[in-house]
């Protein structure tokens, strides 16, 4: 066997014997997921599988300057850092309305956090774009369309975090899903670190108040995925794929520059990147999710785009990552959006 063969099993053993309390939880999740399959059954995410949906891959194509709060909106919380939003879309015109609209009230409540929103689309064929417009015009918040090719959610979340990266001056990168199902009024939730390198991910809790319960399948796909995740990757987060997530703005250049993931892995990837590469401080933020509308989610397509992990821990092996610069968090980057 070569070297580089012995350094990746080496590096799997290392994972694995590190994580083997996560897999007897993982068991006893397992037990669970089967045991639910009598209880009532949910429609399920679009985008995720760590806490009831896989992702279903749905890929994400400029207007409005969105930087600008309107007058009469208070002062954002002591303490809250600025935020830019960012929403990949793809086909979203029967919901991406909704969440315009929670957007435009919770920026009014909360005027100077949002310093801007953008609709990521991923060369929409129906007409999200307009919608999200008449929208944003109606509920008089601006907001500014970044379009991309049809290339898949991954890839217009790091187009759309690259360019948002070097053009705001907003201390933290939001992902937000574009279908309201991850609500942003539940920013209120976050405990805000000293540490400005954090990482902010959404952990859907499925106790609190309110929160829809995933279906069986899902469970299951969703304990399978966060066993690969902490198997492969040494990953301890529970919910890798919530559509939940906000990055220092200062450094998200540098880290999704390093993104090679086209698949709905790329989540997981990204954090892998943060975690174990960057030793980045990583905050799970309890959320409540709400599904609206029938989930696309495609479990064989999902499981086989999961083998990407195999790639990802491959990727770490050869040396294809490199640690974020942490040091640019005290050069922030001027503004450079014009109106």
């Amino acid at each position: 066997m070569g070297s580089v063969d012995q350094s990746f099993v080496q590096y799997l053993l290392s994972l694995t014997a590190s994580t083997i309390v996560d897999g007897r939880v993982a068991l006893r999740g397992a037990h669970n997921a089967v045991a639910s399959s009598l209880g009532p059954r949910r429609q399920g995410d679009q985008d995720d599988i760590e806490h009831g949906g896989i992702g279903d891959e749905r890929e994400r194509g400029s207007t409005g300057w969105a930087g600008t709060a309107r007058a009469g909106m208070t002062l954002r919380p002591e303490n809250t850092p600025s935020i830019t939003v960012i929403m990949p879309a793809f086909n979203e015109a029967s919901r991406i309305e909704q969440t315009i609209a929670t957007i435009a009230r919770y920026r009014a409540s909360h005027g100077e956090t949002i310093r801007a929103v953008f609709v990521a689309d991923d060369g929409s064929g129906d007409d999200t774009i307009e919608v999200a417009r008449r929208a944003a015009e109606r509920e008089g918040t601006p907001i500014e369309v970044l379009s991309f090719p049809h290339r898949g959610k991954a890839l217009t979340v790091r187009s759309a975090m690259l360019e948002v990266a070097d053009r705001s001056d907003a201390e933290y990168l939001m992902m937000l899903d574009a279908d309201d199902e991850l609500r942003i009024d539940q920013l209120d939730r976050v405990q805000w670190s000293p540490d400005r390198r954090a990482i902010y991910i959404g952990r859907r809790d499925h106790e609190a108040k309110g929160a829809a319960r995933p279906t069986p399948i899902r469970q299951l796909m969703s304990l399978l995925m966060r066993t690969a995740s902490r198997v492969l990757l040494g990953l301890p987060y529970r919910d890798t794929q919530c559509g939940f997530k906000l990055f220092p703005r200062a450094i998200a250049h540098d880290l999704f520059s390093q993104q090679r993931s086209s698949g709905w892995t790329f989540d997981a990837e990204v954090l892998f990147i943060a975690h174990r590469v960057s030793h980045l401080p990583i905050v799970e933020v309890p959320v409540v999710w709400s599904p609206r509308g029938v989930s696309r989610v495609r479990p064989l397509a999902a499981a086989i785009s999961g083998l990407a992990l195999f790639g990802t821990a491959w990727n770490r092996v050869r040396g294809a990552y490199r640690p974020v610069l942490s040091r640019t968090i005290d050069q922030p980057r001027p503004a450079t959006i014009e109106p």
